[in-house]
C-alpha cells in the first residue's frame, strides 16, 4: 500500500528583477506504509521544499501529493486536522524545534491535549511517561527542561512529542546529521524499533548514504528538482542507473582504504583465473 504518493510536483520561486527558480521540476515519489523510505540529495537538490509541499506549507505549482487518498492541497478543514495529526516531522536541530520555556512533559503532551486524544490530565501524563520510556529516557526527565539535556536526548524528546499523537508518517528532516555517530547510531536504532514495534512509516530526508543504506528498505535520489532514480536501496547502492548516483557513491569515504583495495585486487585477481574443467576419463 503506498501511505504518500507524489505526483509531477514543480515548484518556483520568483523574485522582483529576477528569472524564477526552480526547486521542483516534475517531482514523482511513492512512500510505501510500514517501510522506511530515504530521500537523498545535495544541499539545494530540493528535499527541503519537497518537505515543505508535503505539510502543505508550500502548494505546487503544478502536480498534486496524495496521503492515503487524500488530496493535501485540496483537503477541507477535519481533513487538515486530520493530516496535521497523520504527519509528523522531527527536525535536524532538536535545540531550535523545542520550546526552552517547556520541560519535557509539557513539550511532549502539548500534542496530546490539542488533538484531545486523552480525556485528562492524569491519562495525558500516564501517556507521556510511557512515550518517554518507549524513546529511552528516564521518567524522572519528565520535570526536566531542553538546556539540561544533551543534543541526542533533545532529539528522543523531539521524537516523542512527534509519537505523541499516533502519526502515521513520520517525516525525519537531517535528524541525525548534526549527532555524534555514537548518538546517531541509538537514532537509527530507535526509528527502526518504531517501525517494527508500530508499523510506523517514515520518510528520512538525509545527504549521507551510509545512513541511508543502513536504515532505508527505499530511496529516492534527488537532483536538482528532480528524482534521477528510485527503487529498492539494495539494487540501487549495488548497481545505480544514474551518473549523479554513480558520483555520490564514488564520494562516499571509506572507513579502511588498504583493506578496502586489498579486497578489490582479490577480486580482480579471482575473475581473471581461467576456467578450470576437469575431465573424468
Amino acid at each position: 500500500m503506498i501511505l504518500l504518493d507524489v505526483r509531477g510536483v514543480r515548484k518556483s520561486y520568483r523574485s522582483f528583477g529576477q528569472a524564477p527558480v526552480n526547486a521542483l521540476n516534475d517531482v514523482y515519489l511513492r512512500v510505501p506504509a510500514g517501510e522506511i523510505t530515504g530521500l537523498v540529495g545535495e544541499s539545494g537538490s530540493g528535499k527541503s521544499t519537497t518537505i515543505r509541499c508535503i505539510l502543505g506549507l508550500e502548494k505546487p505549482d503544478d502536480g498534486w501529493i496524495e496521503f492515503d487518498g487524500i488530496r493535501i492541497d485540496g483537503a477541507g478543514k477535519e481533513q487538515r486536522r486530520r493530516l496535521q495529526r497523520e504527519i509528523q516531522v522531527v527536525f535536524q536541530d532538536p535545540t531550535g524545534s523545542l520550546n526552552p520555556r517547556m520541560t519535557a512533559g509539557e513539550l511532549i503532551g502539548e500534542g496530546i491535549r490539542v488533538h484531545r486524544l486523552r480525556p485528562n490530565r492524569a491519562a495525558e501524563r500516564v501517556r507521556v511517561l510511557e512515550l518517554l520510556r518507549l524513546v529511552g529516557l528516564d521518567e524522572r526527565d519528565i520535570d526536566r527542561y531542553p538546556r539540561s539535556f544533551s543534543g541526542g536526548q533533545r532529539q528522543r524528546i523531539a521524537i516523542a512529542r512527534a509519537l505523541a499523537v499516533e502519526p502515521r508518517l513520520l517525516i525525519c528532516d537531517e535528524a541525525v546529521s548534526a549527532l555524534d555517530v555514537s548518538v546517531q547510531a541509538q537514532i537509527l536504532n530507535l526509528l527502526q524499533d518504531m517501525r517494527d514495534d508500530l508499523g510506523l512509516t517514515v520518510l528520512f530526508v538525509a545527504h549521507d548514504l551510509a545512513v541511508v543504506r543502513q536504515l532505508c528498505s527505499r530511496v529516492a535520489i534527488l537532483s536538482d528538482g528532480h528524482i534521477v532514480e528510485e527503487g529498492l536501496s539494495g539494487e540501487v547502492f549495488a548497481d545505480p542507473r544514474a551518473e549523479y548516483t554513480r558520483q555520490l557513491l564514488a564520494a562516499v569515504p571509506i572507513p579502511d582504504p588498504p583493506v578496502a583495495r586489498a579486497r578489490a585486487r582479490e577480486r580482480l585477481l579471482a575473475l581473471a583465473q581461467p576456467l578450470s574443467l576437469e575431465v573424468s576419463s
